[in-house]
């Protein structure tokens, strides 16, 4: 968990007048934002439009932050073992055949990839 995250968290617990395990009880049933409306509105706080939606953005930079996946990874079978092949340079080309365009139109798409 982040310092802000730790300090908000700390923040919060006192508001509700819990400690911070509970806050991440709640946090994570996803009972935290109502608890802080009701503790807002106890304290004399109109919960308007405004303050849900403030409580709404304190409590999503609350949760806990994904992992962003791993990069996929290619399999070179055997070559991808050999120390002295696993990094390696690929080459990918792309090409044209002169007048493609005109057989795919005259011939149509399966034809034509026949042909070539």
């Amino acid at each position: 968990m982040i310092a802000d995250q730790v300090e908000s968290m700390a923040k919060v617990a006192k508001i509700l007048g819990v400690d911070r395990e509970e806050v991440a009880v709640l946090l994570s049933e996803s009972r935290l934002a109502g608890a802080l409306v009701s503790a807002l509105r106890d304290r004399g706080t109109r919960p308007t439009p405004a303050v849900k939606n403030s409580v709404e953005k304190l409590v999503k930079q609350l949760e806990p932050k994904e992992e962003p996946p791993e990069p996929a990874q290619v399999n070179f079978g055997s070559l991808a073992e050999d120390p002295f092949t696993s990094e390696m340079t690929v080459t990918i080309m792309f090409t044209d055949i002169v007048g493609s365009t005109e057989i795919n139109q005259r011939l149509g798409d399966r034809d034509a990839r026949n042909i070539m």
